[in-house]
Order: C-alpha cells, then sequence, then structure tokens
C-alpha cells in the first residue's frame, strides 16, 4: 500500500505550529526519527521507512486518531474484515474486533475466476468459460465469481467491460443488483424488484426497457437468479 503517513504527520505539524522537536516530544519519539517518518525513506538504506505497529499504535493515540487510519497511511495492509449487515458494508481492519461476531481473516492472495460475459441488456446465452482470475478476499462460506460487463443498459454505474463481482445465491433481497438467468440459459445483469405479482428486471440507463415477469412466468420459464452484484471494478 501507497505510504502517506510522512505526508499526513507533516502536514498535521506545520497546523499546528510545532516544531519537529516539540512534534517529536509529543509522539515521544526521537526529532531524527520524526523526521525520518516525515520523508518516508531511511537516508541510510534508501528503503521505505516502516514503522511497528507498536508505534502506530501509540502515535494514533497521542494523535487521537483511528489506529486503523494511521496503519493504512504507513503501508500495512488490513488483516481482517467483518460485514456489517445493518449498512450491507465489508469493513476491514488491522485487529480483531470482538464485538463482531462475524470478522473473518483476511486472504488477500485469494483469487477468483471471470467466468466470461454477462450483458447488460438484452438476455443471450451466459458464457462460462474461465478467461482470467482476479484477486478478491476470501470469505468462509461464501462463493465469488468475476463477469465481464457486455452492453450499457447498467450505465452510468455498470459501463461495457467492467468486472462484476458476484455473490453466488440462489435468492437475492428485492433491490439488489443481480445476475438472473431467463429461460434457464440466458442470463443478464439488472437491479431487480421483487412483489407478490412477480419480478421485475431493471435497467439503470433509461434508454432501455423494463422487462416484468409474472409469478407464473418465474415458475413456468423458469427464472432463477446466480447471484447478487457485490462489487463493481471499472476498466479504462
Amino acid at each position: 500500500m501507497e505510504y502517506k503517513l510522512g505526508e499526513y504527520l507533516y502536514e498535521y505539524r506545520k497546523k499546528r505550529g510545532y516544531s519537529l522537536r516539540e512534534m517529536a516530544e509529543k509522539l515521544s519519539i526521537s526529532h531524527s526519527y520524526l523526521a525520518k517518518l516525515e520523508k518516508g525513506i531511511d537516508s541510510r538504506t534508501g528503503q521505505q521507512v516502516q514503522p511497528s505497529m507498536e508505534m502506530m499504535i501509540d502515535i494514533s493515540h497521542k494523535l487521537n486518531l483511528s489506529t486503523n487510519e494511521l496503519l493504512q497511511m504507513a503501508g500495512y495492509e488490513p488483516k481482517y474484515a467483518y460485514f456489517d449487515y445493518e449498512s450491507e458494508t465489508l469493513n476491514k481492519s488491522y485487529f480483531p474486533n470482538p464485538e463482531k461476531d462475524n470478522i473473518v481473516p483476511i486472504n488477500f492472495n485469494n483469487r477468483i475466476p471471470v467466468l466470461g460475459s454477462v450483458p447488460c441488456g438484452t438476455p443471450i446465452e451466459a458464457i462460462e468459460d474461465v478467461e482470467e482470475y482476479i484477486d478478491y478476499p476470501n470469505h468462509p462460506n461464501k462463493t465469488f465469481f468475476g463477469l465481464c460487463a457486455k452492453g450499457d443498459s447498467m450505465s452510468p454505474d455498470i459501463r461495457n467491460g467492467d468486472i462484476l463481482v458476484v455473490e453466488q445465491c440462489n435468492y437475492v433481497p428485492s433491490g439488489s443488483i443481480a445476475i438472473v438467468k431467463v429461460n434457464g440459459d440466458d442470463a443478464t445483469c439488472k437491479k431487480v424488484q421483487i412483489s407478490d405479482n412477480g419480478i421485475t428486471l431493471i435497467p439503470l440507463n433509461r434508454n432501455y426497457e423494463i422487462i416484468f415477469y409474472s409469478t407464473e412466468q418465474f415458475v413456468q420459464l423458469p427464472i432463477t437468479f446466480c447471484g447478487r452484484v457485490v462489487e463493481v471494478r471499472h476498466r479504462f
């Protein structure tokens, strides 16, 4: 991760009018080491400075900052993650959180397959040949795969060529962006609205038509869910 700690410490010190020695005394470190942290490079070795985690924790307390935020500035990779079900967001952390029972270690070396393309337009036959692999954190008891978006019916949020990270599941909450199969073979990416009368597939691009399937069609065609889109990676 990019080292941003030096720039932050320098700006913090200048805004408050601290000299190098005064700031170093506040942090209980030597002024020469603070100068090294601000530069980000050890002049003797030419290597990036890597302060210890214990020092980062101590500095964060003295500056009244989030320890996670400061560690990120210092170039540390987070080691844990937990899913916040209220906000439906994945939060990354450097420490286990005893208040979260769903916190898990992150495997940053985990890779998931990109299984061809899925149309963001009229449903067409889904392609399920592995085209490439992408990095994605590992989550116990969940399966993820990637798809390449094709078309512009979900623009501007999802553009042609973007990579969609999909959580494999056979049910999605109403309002989700999902990969939906129609007639067993045809797949499409749409926002899904579910009601007692049926299911509505909604494109985000207003130039495309909204598609509605009744509950009878849902069963007869059939219509099935391949998964829920949890992340979009734009490609330029």
